[in-house]
């Protein structure tokens, strides 16, 4: 089971990079290009892929929102480092970082539910092949995190 959600961060990290501009200046492969060989390798249909595109679209709002408050909640969480704030306002301050990111972690595991359901038995089996295939099989892959 841990096996099946680490291989679906992989695929959803490839799908969902197909719908977000990938900053200037990164390494990475382009966004669309992973997705297109996500839906390559799987052999998605024409169907699946529009699913999987109604997956990630829906989401990229929240996530978008999501970053932006774990940023001010980070920035708030450092400023009380700066200014010597007690023990206590940056243990609150921790709380609410690690609160956002738990609903972020909740957001993927969701989505992941979403496209592994929506694979067949032969792509899911496919699936599973690519993920342990990747550099050190059985952990989050190349894709790294958004």
């Amino acid at each position: 089971m841990k096996r099946i959600f680490a291989t679906m961060t992989a695929a959803i990290l490839l799908a969902a990079a197909g719908f977000a501009q990938r900053p200037a200046g990164l390494g990475a492969p382009d966004p669309a290009q992973r997705y297109n060989f996500i839906a390559g390798y799987l052999n998605l249909t024409d169907s699946q892929k529009q699913q999987v595109k109604a997956i990630f679209s829906g989401s990229a709002e929240a996530r978008e929102e999501g970053q932006g408050k774990m940023r001010s909640a980070r920035e708030a969480l450092y400023d009380a480092i700066k200014n010597n704030r007690s023990d206590l306002e940056i243990e609150q301050l921790a709380a609410v970082v690690g609160a956002l990111h738990a609903q972020g972690e909740a957001g993927i595991a969701k989505q992941r539910k979403r496209l592994y359901n929506l694979l067949t038995d032969e792509q899911k089996l496919k699936f599973e092949t690519l993920h342990q295939e990747m550099p050190g099989g059985g952990g989050r892959g190349p894709f790294g995190r958004p």
